[in-house]
């Protein structure tokens, strides 16, 4: 089942569903090579697939996807799908074979098994020569015409046959002649139920003539009684289920029994939960992609065969859909550091007569940030105290402070979508006074602390500051893997990044290098540093009241982006 996360602040982790395979002994398979993933482990699972028969069906459905506009490597692994699942060659020997070799190998086993010749095949471009090959596989692994009928038959004949079995399931006529071999497999799949039919068919559950005698609502209540005899969950969980979770439900369910990854006896201890964590873990061996979560199970399903792109709008989770969105991210890892210049001049007479102030003793706030996400609330700026840090005390300088915050995010719902440009990011938070940011320790005559106001003017009058106290800086170290014992240091270079708002930093230039670096990207460092600005106490010297230090709430990190339109040459008509 599908888990969708709540709002878009954050989005559930692959390790999640990753650790809890592993942990219950489970293993996915996957190959290990990154730059042969599409090539090598996507093929072996079609080879899987061979054994559950009409596997083809699913792995036709793909292509539909699949225009002739695309690469010709993404084009070419259908032809290495169709000699897979076909049969006609093993994985380790299509390893061993050339992109151009693979073409030969399928041109030379339709020449052998159909009537057409070598020069008609070798006219055919990529798309239609795996066309032909799936019309081909369809008819030998459904049973359809037997070998020595095939024999007989030209690619014209396959398409005719194929255009009969669909005109018989459909009721369609005449408009079945426009659609391209690859369209005719997918409407054998039933998308109009959302693929239950294929499922179905995939699975061996139900027969192709069986399947045209059943309604809609017939194929539906069968895919729920295999589900419920063939795994944990019971009848009412799937009648809950729409067609479109029905289906990836199910296409799960098939994928683990064709595959072999499970057994029917593990099987059957399964939860639909437990069947899509399983996948998840198997596909990330298999892709390495950290966006899987995001799936459905019928994409999930779609990817285990090499798909890389989600055909329909209506199928893909809300911040993938084309269009502009804005995720609001929040601050996963805090680092807070308080840097004091104390003055030696102890005590100090102030107006309390007869009492002495400790500048040496003055209290800072203890919990510089509290809480996590959005209910951080945190602290950062600076101040001074000169005197007893009231109007018209001494001018004696008693202590100065900078209080840095450091914060980085979890930016792992932008950085797994597939495909988006970024159009703006922005840190942004709540501020407002701190309710204490240093208290004087009076030491003659008794014992009294003294909290003073956190936003005040040089004379140490309280003062409404319309535009913050802070300064952004970039960390230049990784003090996320490695927290530091001191205050944390910050690039010279800002990046770009600038102040949009009394209370909001346009981070746009550094979010982008970050995340999408082009080629000789410098160091941009981990997280954002609010830090009080001047940045140093160095720079305090304590001859006046001037304090700004803030209390942050609501922090944020605001990235809109915009995913472009799924371009047409993916969109399949098949209506």
């Amino acid at each position: 089942m599908k888990r969708e996360a709540d709002g878009v602040v954050s989005v559930t982790s692959d390790r999640t569903a990753i650790d809890l395979i592993k942990d219950s002994g489970s293993r996915g398979r996957g190959e290990d090579n990154m730059s042969v993933v599409v090539k090598k482990a996507v093929s072996k699972r079609l080879l899987r697939l061979g054994a559950c028969g009409c596997a083809v069906l699913l792995a036709s459905l793909l292509a539909t996807s699949q225009a002739a506009a695309e690469p010709p490597d993404a084009r070419m692994s259908l032809i290495r799908g169709t000699l897979l699942i076909g049969k006609f060659r093993t994985q380790r020997e299509l390893n061993a074979m050339s992109w151009e070799d693979q073409r030969n190998t399928l041109i030379t086993e339709l020449v052998a098994r159909t009537r057409d010749d070598v020069r008609f095949y070798q006219g055919l471009n990529d798309t239609d020569l795996a066309g032909a090959g799936s019309l081909l596989v369809y008819l030998r692994e459904t049973s359809s015409r037997t070998d020595d009928q095939i024999k007989t038959m030209s690619a014209d004949d396959m398409r005719n046959t194929v255009i009969v079995e669909v005109g018989v399931q459909t009721g369609r006529g005449r408009d079945l002649q426009a659609l391209s071999n690859l369209q005719l497999i997918h409407l054998v799949m039933g998308p109009e139920r959302s693929f239950i039919r294929g499922v179905l068919l995939v699975g061996r559950f139900r027969t192709q003539r069986e399947l045209n005698a059943m309604s809609g609502e017939d194929q539906r209540n069968t895919l729920i009684t295999e589900l419920v005899g063939r795994t944990r969950d019971n009848l009412a969980f799937y009648q809950g289920l729409n067609d479109r979770d029905l289906a990836g439900t199910g296409a799960l369910l098939v994928y683990l029994r064709g595959t072999g990854s499970r057994t029917d006896e593990q099987i059957k201890t399964m939860s639909a939960d437990d069947m899509r964590n399983t996948v998840i873990v198997e596909m990330h061996e298999q892709v390495h992609r950290t966006d899987l979560q995001g799936l459905t199970n019928m994409q999930l399903a779609l990817t285990a065969l090499g798909s890389h792109e989600v055909r329909s709008p209506d199928n893909l989770p809300e911040l993938q859909r084309p269009g502009q969105h804005t995720l609001v991210l929040r601050a996963d890892r805090v680092f807070t550091w308080h840097t004091v210049r104390r003055f030696s001049d102890v005590p100090v007479l102030g107006p309390f007569i007869g009492r002495g102030i400790d500048c040496s003793h003055g209290w800072l706030p203890q919990g510089l940030a509290v809480g996590s996400g959005e209910s951080l609330i945190a602290v950062a700026g600076w101040g001074q105290v000169e005197g007893n840090g009231h109007p018209g005390a001494s001018t004696d300088p008693c202590m100065s402070w900078v209080s840095q915050l450091t914060l980085n995010f979890d930016t792992r719902p932008f950085d797994t979508l597939p495909r988006k440009t970024l159009d703006r990011a922005v840190l942004a938070y709540r501020e407002q006074a701190a309710s204490e940011c240093v208290a004087l320790v009076y030491t003659q005559g008794g014992f009294l602390v003294d909290p003073l106001p956190c936003w005040t003017d040089g004379d140490a009058n309280p003062e409404f500051k319309p535009n913050g106290c802070l300064s952004l800086r970039v960390p230049n170290e990784d003090w996320v893997r490695s927290p530091p014992n001191r205050a944390i240091g910050w690039f010279d270079s800002t990046f770009g990044v600038g102040k949009s708002g009394p209370s909001s930093w346009d981070v746009t230039g550094l979010f982008r290098g970050r995340h999408m670096p082009g080629l000789g990207q410098p160091d941009m460092g981990v997280g954002y540093m609010l830090t009080g600005d001047p940045l140093t106490v160095g720079n305090l010297s304590a001859e006046d009241n001037t304090r700004c230090t803030s209390a942050l709430s609501d922090i944020r990190l605001e990235v809109t982006y915009t995913v472009p339109p799924i371009p047409a040459e993916y969109d399949v008509d098949v209506h």
